[in-house]
């Protein structure tokens, strides 16, 4: 390739399936009040959205930013793993989910256990 600006080794075309159609159009006001072409202008908007919102996922998902959570739960006395107690789930696209996830587990065990949260 000669021409540094205008050029691509590759590119493709998303082609909603019936499925992202209705995600998209019940994200978007019904057409009552608003003429045709302020609806389409609506329309297109939430579709790039959804878009860009399906491409990060996936950029994500292949340069591995996947992550999975392991919370135990620990005797104060001894310092071991109390067994049964461990959670773990994998599979979180994303740091955001994982961190969530995380926090939820360990705010499920100190309330299982009585234990004052800060």
């Amino acid at each position: 390739m000669n021409c540094q600006w205008d050029t691509s080794r590759g590119a493709a075309v998303w082609v909603p399936d019936e499925d992202a159609i209705a995600y998209i159009r019940s994200n978007v006001p019904p057409e009552l009040g608003v003429d045709r072409k302020e609806f389409d202008a609506l329309m297109y908007a939430e579709a790039v959205k959804y878009c860009k919102g399906i491409l990060d996922e996936y950029n994500d998902w292949a340069n591995g930013n996947v992550f999975g959570v392991v919370c135990y739960v620990i005797d104060r006395a001894t310092g071991r793993i109390i067994k049964g107690e461990e959670d773990e789930c994998w599979g979180f696209i994303g740091s955001q989910f994982a961190e969530e996830e995380l926090e939820a587990l360990v705010l499920f065990k100190a309330l299982k256990y009585g234990q004052a949260v800060q």
